[in-house]
């Protein structure tokens, strides 16, 4: 993760749009909200007085899926390991973003949303070689 957040297990991983790197340039934003779609009020009886829920609306291509997520002290921000398609990075390479890390290391800018939020968060995805979370 670029900023804050540490990832959740099945949190999506998203190539982000345009105009969320052009949001990363601000220093204070953490990333996109993905937008609700109220949807078309069903006709209520009596029984059922409660409205349906929300439902979020699908706005960012989801490439994969985090399996396992934690803060790493030793790196100093949250790392995660999940599985990817390389397809859809490489049928999108045009509007990937490489990002140049401080240690030298290279990677893809992705955003990254967990199941029980509508917050997207940034994030570098790096191919795992022989690789642990430490």
């Amino acid at each position: 993760m670029l900023r804050k957040g540490v990832p959740e297990q099945r949190a999506e991983i998203c190539l982000p749009h345009a105009e969320d790197l052009l949001s990363m340039t601000d220093e204070e934003s953490s990333g996109p909200v993905q937008s609700v779609c109220k949807g078309e009020p069903k006709p209520r009886d009596d029984k059922h007085t409660t409205d349906e829920p929300h439902r979020l609306v699908p706005d960012r291509q989801v490439i994969g899926y985090v399996n396992y997520g934690r803060y790493s002290f030793t790196c100093g921000y949250g790392l995660g390991l999940g599985f990817v398609s390389v397809s859809d990075i490489l049928s999108a390479s045009i509007n990937v973003a490489y990002k140049m890390m401080k240690d030298g290391r290279r990677g893809v800018l992705c955003l990254i949303r967990s199941v029980n939020s509508r917050q997207y968060r940034f994030a570098v995805l790096e191919i795992a070689s022989d690789w642990s979370l430490s």
